[in-house]
């Protein structure tokens, strides 16, 4: 999937030259249809303000289930405490996500509330609905 996007960016001068704007958006959609799932592996380095870092490691894995509902699942792998914290999404067109979050230290699965979602994700400055 990235690398049919980084293909299609290359090459929208030349296809620019002989198309319109609109045209252009229209096979960027038609490009994505059938995106069907895509998997990334994330680190992410927290720093406070003495300089001092945590770092966390996760794989994301993104499914589209239909034109306007996916489902994303975020894994942590590093450090220990966090290994096997698991974030369930499920983003709906209506922009009312459902989320879940499992905790593999208590094993206990919370759901995150609407309020909550602008909350704190993991000690880092995302939220929840990042």
């Amino acid at each position: 999937m990235k690398l049919l996007a980084i293909i299609f960016i290359l090459s929208l001068p030349v296809i620019a030259k002989s198309k319109t704007g609109l045209q252009v958006m229209q096979m960027v959609d038609k490009a994505n249809k059938g995106f069907v799932k895509e998997t990334s592996e994330v680190k992410m380095v927290l720093r406070n303000a003495h300089g001092q870092e945590a770092t966390r490691e996760m794989k994301i894995k993104n499914f589209e289930i239909s034109d306007k509902n996916n489902h994303a699942l975020i894994e942590f792998s590093k450090p220990r405490d966090y290994k096997g914290t698991k974030l369930l999404t499920h983003q709906r067109h209506d922009n009312d996500n459902l989320q879940w979050l499992f905790l593999s230290r208590f094993k206990r699965v919370k759901q995150i509330h609407s309020g909550q979602q602008s909350g704190p994700f993991m000690g880092s400055e995302f939220s929840y609905e990042d």
